[in-house]
């Protein structure tokens, strides 16, 4: 699980289509498979099942990382209004 800045209310309309897209497809590079997910308003929970060669932590680092670079790319103006 993990959350927004200040727990700010930002992931809604298209933005959270996309977010989705955006997380999904670095899993797949990687061979993690998302077990259940949910992408609330304000946090992001799921349940993931992770190949033994690579640590969860690593996973997490390389797909936090990743997004938020993506997001704040597409969206960063939509979230500073806020």
């Amino acid at each position: 699980m993990w959350v927004t800045k200040y727990r700010y209310k930002v992931v809604q309309g298209p933005m959270r289509e996309r977010i989705r897209d955006i997380i999904r497809q670095p899993f797949e590079e990687m061979g993690v498979h998302i077990v259940r997910g949910v992408l609330a308003c304000d946090h992001v929970y799921m349940f993931l099942s992770v190949p033994p060669k690579l640590s969860l932590s690593d996973v997490m680092h390389r797909i936090k990382g990743r997004s938020s670079r993506r997001i704040q790319m597409e969206f960063g103006s939509a979230m500073i209004s806020c």
